[in-house]
């Protein structure tokens, strides 16, 4: 059955697995509007879940990264800040 509904999709292929040469993932209708770039990393994710060949992406990693060097400078601008206030009052 043929629908007259044009649907976004994202293609995976290249995949590490022995079994499946690609996924075609179809893009929730409220989704459609994300950056390409937010879609292929979303499906490869979700691609890596249901594959255990399949590594997860990277920028995740980057991303809990980040926020812990993020949480590191503000732990360390409160203390600079603090012994600045002791220092000069």
């Amino acid at each position: 059955m043929i629908k007259g509904v044009n649907r976004r999709i994202v293609e995976i292929s290249g995949m590490k697995n022995d079994y499946f040469e690609k996924a075609v993932l179809y893009i929730r209708p409220g989704k459609s509007t994300e950056p390409i770039g937010r879609l292929e990393l979303e499906a490869r994710s979700a691609v890596a879940e249901l594959s255990p060949n399949e590594k997860p992406p990277k920028a995740h990693i980057i991303t809990d990264l980040t926020l812990r060097l993020l949480a590191v400078s503000l732990g360390l601008f409160a203390i600079a800040l603090t012994v600045y206030l002791i220092t000069n009052a």
